[in-house]
């Protein structure tokens, strides 16, 4: 406690407000997917290899599973959806 040199009385003395932080755990670089979008798949009737067309930032690929470009991995893919990884994270694309 300090006491007031002007009004003779004992104040208590107050603590600037801070708010908590909440950011202070998350990774700035967490969660940054490239833009992407799953375009379609193009296979042959009699073949069981399958080509999904995906979008990375505007440019379109033609990716098989397993195929990586720009550490963007595709793990699983069907007629509708697309899962891909990224920096160890794994995110589902549906069909545009």
């Amino acid at each position: 406690m300090d006491r007031d040199p002007f009004l003779g009385t004992i104040g208590t003395k107050s603590k600037p407000f801070s708010k908590p932080r909440t950011d202070l755990n998350k990774n700035p670089t967490e969660d940054l997917w490239p833009s992407i979008e799953y375009q379609g798949i193009v296979s042959d009737r009699n073949s069981s290899m399958k080509v999904y067309l995906i979008s990375i930032n505007g440019v379109q690929y033609p990716l098989k599973e397993g195929d990586a470009i720009d550490e963007i991995k595709i793990v699983l893919g069907t007629t509708n959806d697309v899962v891909l990884k990224f920096q160890g994270k794994t995110k589902k694309f549906l069909l545009k």
